[in-house]
């Protein structure tokens, strides 16, 4: 080894001698080396170059390119080798910083030209060829020119090429055009690239694409423009208050409504011309609104207009905040409602005069009713009894030769018909007395509904009427009036009695059902009758509408009982059943 391979790798020759030169080698670069001196002593080849990478005493690695050649002895036959060893360290770094550089153009999502100093065109890259369509083949040896798109003027690439010439970097916004014609913004910047001894040799231009940027700008210009438009002319007021309540900007709607200018208003706070009973609710709504307590609130308040009158509005506020959520602003929106306000006072008034000749219309209505109602059991009481009188003075009761079933017959019939005016006249007090007793207490389902059907039970028997139960075993309480659930487990019942009477079945039935869901108890009432006409499902619960004759009722049952299920806070429906039949269904919140 000379000195200065052993400058080279930093040790002295009798640390070298006898060391093999893989010790010196990078781990890496072992094996390339090995092939290659194989290939020597093989006589494949007596000379041969690489580039290798080398460690040197201090740790460092350097790379070396070696030129081997090989020495034979007076027989032809390889000994040894010769080897001229050269530090390219400095030229790879700058290599690699080379292809760092190179890929980085190549890379980049700017577009980039390379010109000479004429203008012409000698390199692309892919982000260019990708925006204008151009590829590299067909624009190396032009000019930029072919990017033209008219709308610059001729002083403006005058320009260009002052500035470029004296050696000044160049930077503008540019219109340029792709080859499929459609046009685009860019950020060009046009730097000189000159010699060391400062000599302008090419043209470095890079560019960036902004024609989204662009059409977001002209969007928020129309934007800011159709806002400003909105904001004078809408018919409605419209301000924007600081986070102190004072006036930051006013639209011409809101002047006109107070009769201030927009200067006298600019100068005030909202309290100034509100009415002094609203101001401490507004003023604590505005506070929370403007802490962050609040996305926004609406109510209604009154104004104070210059000329002291009063101007009732509807408000609905919110705030404008930066990126960071910071309130910047409140926003009020201002309807003008004083006409609507008075309006709604005249028409309240109507109203409760309307209310109350409806009253008495419906006592009127009513009193016909009840006059058909009552004196048609009435009339049949008064020939039972008449007849039952008859009898008892003539020859057979003196000689006690009477029918005792016919008797019984009798009395039940008249027991049967003083009921049916009982529950006309208190369907009636329901329905006519306003302020009812509205005392609730908590009370058994199943056990109202076994007394309800107790009191009907000869009723069924008499007509063949099977009553089926099936109720829930954990005895839900609800809470209500018991007689109201009463009223409406036999009315319903006693309307599937009176469909079942006109029915042919020779088996009729009706089946009652109670069962728990969540925090709701059902109610199921349905027989096995004809079922209801589809025109009138939807009318059932109207007060006075009936499918039954005249003479039969007025229509106001199920109505009651829709008014005394929503009372205890439940809903009622009705549907037919699929194998015949109606089918009640009343949904009442279980208290826990």
């Amino acid at each position: 080894v000379n000195d200065a391979y052993c400058k080279m790798l930093g040790y002295k020759e009798e640390e070298l001698i006898g060391k093999s030169v893989t010790e010196f080698t990078h781990p890496d670069d072992i094996q390339m080396g090995s092939k290659a001196v194989k290939k020597l002593f093989k006589k494949e080849t007596s000379f041969l170059k690489l580039e290798k990478r080398n460690i040197t005493k201090d740790k460092k690695i350097i790379w070396c390119r070696l030129s081997i050649s090989v020495l034979e002895n007076a027989d032809g036959v390889p000994k040894s080798t010769i080897t001229i060893v050269e530090d390219i360290t400095k030229r790879k770094e700058d290599e690699l910083q080379l292809k760092k550089l190179s890929g980085a153009i190549e890379q980049t999502a700017d577009h980039i030209i390379i010109t000479d100093q004429e203008g012409i065109i000698e390199y692309v890259n892919p982000a260019f060829e990708e925006l204008t369509g151009f590829k590299k083949d067909k624009v190396i040896g032009k000019t930029p020119r072919v990017l033209k798109s008219g709308i610059h003027t001729q002083k403006f690439y005058e320009n260009l090429w002052k500035t470029i010439l004296l050696g000044n970097v160049f930077r503008s916004v540019m219109i340029n055009k792709k080859k499929n014609g459609e046009l685009y913004y860019e950020e060009k910047t046009i730097t000189p690239l000159k010699d060391p001894k400062g000599n302008i040799t090419h043209f470095l231009s890079t560019g960036k694409d902004i024609t989204e940027k662009k059409k977001t700008e002209e969007e928020l210009r129309i934007s800011e423009e159709s806002f400003r438009t909105i904001f004078e002319q809408v018919p409605i007021g419209i301000v924007l208050t600081d986070k102190n309540s004072n006036f930051v900007r006013v639209n011409n709607k809101f002047c006109m409504m107070l009769g201030y200018s927009s200067e006298e208003l600019l100068k005030m706070n909202i309290r100034d011309v509100t009415h002094e009973e609203d101001i401490a609710k507004s003023k604590d709504l505005q506070k929370t609104l403007l802490s962050g307590g609040l996305e926004y609130f609406s109510l209604s308040k009154r104004y104070v207009k210059k000329n002291k009158e009063i101007l009732w509005a509807n408000v609905t506020a919110t705030t404008l905040r930066d990126k960071d959520r910071k309130t910047q602003y409140g926003l009020g929106i201002i309807e003008d409602i004083s006409e609507r306000i008075i309006a709604q006072k005249h028409r309240e008034e109507t109203i409760k005069i309307t209310e109350k000749a409806a009253h008495l219309t419906s006592l009127g209505t009513m009193a016909a009713g009840i006059s058909h109602e009552i004196n048609q059991p009435l009339t049949a009481l008064k020939i039972r009894v008449d007849g039952m009188l008859y009898w008892k003075d003539s020859d057979k009761f003196l000689e006690k030769e009477f029918d005792k079933k016919m008797f019984q017959d009798h009395l039940e019939f008249v027991s049967e018909q003083t009921s049916r005016i009982d529950n006309i006249v208190r369907q009636i007090r329901s329905l006519a007395v306003k302020d009812r007793d509205s005392r609730t207490v908590l009370f058994n389902v199943n056990k109202v509904i076994k007394d309800a059907l107790a009191m009907m039970k000869q009723q069924m028997s008499a007509r063949g009427i099977k009553v089926n139960l099936n109720l829930e075993k954990s005895n839900p309480n609800i809470e209500g009036q018991t007689t109201s659930l009463q009223q409406v487990i036999i009315n319903l019942v006693s309307n599937a009695r009176d469909a079942l009477q006109s029915s042919k079945r020779k088996k009729k039935e009706i089946n009652i059902q109670t069962e728990r869901d969540n925090d709701t108890i059902r109610i199921v009432v349905k027989d096995n009758g004809p079922g209801i006409n589809s025109e009138n499902i939807d009318r059932l619960f109207d007060p006075f509408f009936t499918t039954k004759g005249v003479e039969e009722g007025m229509g106001l049952g199920l109505s009651i009982v829709q008014s005394s299920v929503n009372a205890m806070g439940g809903s009622i429906n009705v549907r037919n059943n699929d194998k015949g039949g109606a089918c009640f269904t009343i949904l009442l919140p279980i208290v826990k």
